[in-house]
């Protein structure tokens, strides 16, 4: 996983907008959008690469962490424990 699209969403965001509830539901927004996209078009590779015999070892091995999600994980555990993630 990497965290570029939340440090690219932290430089064009200026200090007055982090205060602004509507400008942050607005980027919220955009940012699950993409997310959703991103997400959809890595399923999509993984098919392909298992119908076609293209995953390696490596690729099979690390299936399981590429798809752990941690904020997932987070919010689990919270709901478990009765706090808020």
């Amino acid at each position: 996983m990497t965290y570029d699209l939340p440090q690219a969403l932290l430089a064009v965001i200026s200090d007055a907008d982090f205060t602004d509830p509507a400008v942050m539901d607005r980027r919220r927004r955009d940012h699950e959008r993409i997310d959703n996209v991103l997400s959809s078009r890595v399923e999509a590779e993984h098919d392909e690469l298992t119908a076609t015999g293209g995953a390696t070892m490596l690729d099979r091995l690390l299936d399981p962490l590429n798809r752990w999600d941690p904020d997932d994980s987070c919010a689990r555990h919270a709901r478990r424990s009765g706090t808020t993630p």
